[in-house]
């Protein structure tokens, strides 16, 4: 598939978050399912939720998040989303790819295309946050091995959470007591030389709040 037909496939080319290394995948924080209720309610990790702020509200990052959106059920998703993944990170020789840096998964069938677009790009480490629990239990299959899926906690300063039935890792906001502290803020908030979000060594990964 050309770069051209794969843009216009998933709606809008790749994000590139400036805090990354790479590139990612983002549709309107306002579709997160699990979020939106949580942005409601005080001391969530959703509350301040970082994607209804700044660059985020620009007329053409908003055009860009609801494109991907609308396009998510297309049939040709996974093999664009494998060509804009594979000839984008080439062309920056970067192997790092985020999804979901604004939004979350909107389907058990979407989290499985994702699965499949990892298992074709086996050369890039694949990075998923997420606050939609009830999809990853509805899959309960393997997880691609580059693929590293993080359950964000529900509210900040919060131990990170027990998900035995999952198998997956974990992310808090405000528990600085144990593991893994970002210090992206240590470093004008880049992530620099750091790729703790994508290594599934690491089971917890703390954030300061936004």
């Amino acid at each position: 598939m050309k770069i051209k037909d794969a843009v216009s496939t998933i709606g809008a080319d790749l994000s590139k978050p400036s805090k990354m290394p790479g590139f990612g995948f983002s549709i309107p924080a306002s579709s997160c399912q699990t979020g939106s209720k949580l942005r409601k309610i005080p001391g969530t990790a959703c509350s301040k939720c970082y994607a209804f702020r700044g660059n985020y509200g620009f007329k053409q990052v908003q055009s860009g998040l609801t494109k991907r959106l609308h396009a998510i059920d297309n049939p040709g998703w996974v093999e664009a989303m494998v060509t804009l993944i594979t000839k984008r990170c080439a062309t920056k020789n970067v192997d790092y790819f985020r999804w979901f840096d604004s939004g979350d998964i909107q389907s058990t069938m979407m989290l499985l295309n994702i699965f499949e677009v990892c298992r074709q790009t086996p050369h890039i480490e694949h990075w998923l946050p997420t606050q939609e629990r009830g999809y990853l239990l509805k899959h309960m299959g393997p997880i691609p091995s580059n693929l590293c899926i993080r359950v964000s906690n529900t509210m900040m300063g919060t131990k990170p959470a027990t998900l035995r039935r999952l198998k997956v890792q974990t992310s808090t906001v405000g528990w600085n007591k144990e593991g893994f502290q970002c210090e992206a803020k240590k470093r004008g908030n880049q992530c620099g030389p750091c790729r703790a979000c994508w290594s599934t060594s690491i089971p917890n990964v703390n954030y300061p709040p936004h």
